[in-house]
């Protein structure tokens, strides 16, 4: 006889585990310490009227400075976040950041600083470009 387990997790980081006479519960522990993960931009490219979303997995911080640069390094785009992250995926915590407004068709970087209340800077970069 075979057992089908079924996996939820819960926003409030609860892990349910159920299957044939078996269910029990465990804690999730999202990673809160500052620390460069992964950063992504999205959609890339970024075609005709879409805007970038700058994803940044670099734990939980306190402010999030976003830096968009063209190909020869002049600064295009540049923004500000503060306050939780914007979401959790995988045990994760990321920021977005949205880059709306006139975009030129080119190849760009997105530079992020992250940086806690005890001075600690994370960095992060992306390349990604964008298809008018």
């Amino acid at each position: 006889m075979t057992k089908k387990y079924v996996l939820l997790y819960c926003m409030a980081g609860l892990l349910i585990l159920s299957g044939l006479g078996l269910s029990g519960y465990a804690a999730i522990q999202p990673s809160a310490a500052a620390g460069l993960r992964e950063c992504v931009v999205y959609p890339n490219p970024a075609l005709r009227s879409q805007n970038p979303v700058v994803r940044a997995f670099i734990g939980v911080v306190d402010s999030v400075e976003v830096t968009i640069l063209d190909i020869s390094g002049q600064l295009v785009h540049s923004g500000q976040l503060s306050g939780a992250p914007t979401g959790l995926l995988n045990g994760e915590s990321y920021y977005d950041y949205t880059w709306s407004g006139p975009k030129s068709s080119g190849v760009y970087f997105a530079i992020v600083h992250g940086k806690t209340a005890a001075g600690t800077m994370v960095r992060a970069r992306a390349r990604f470009a964008v298809v008018k």
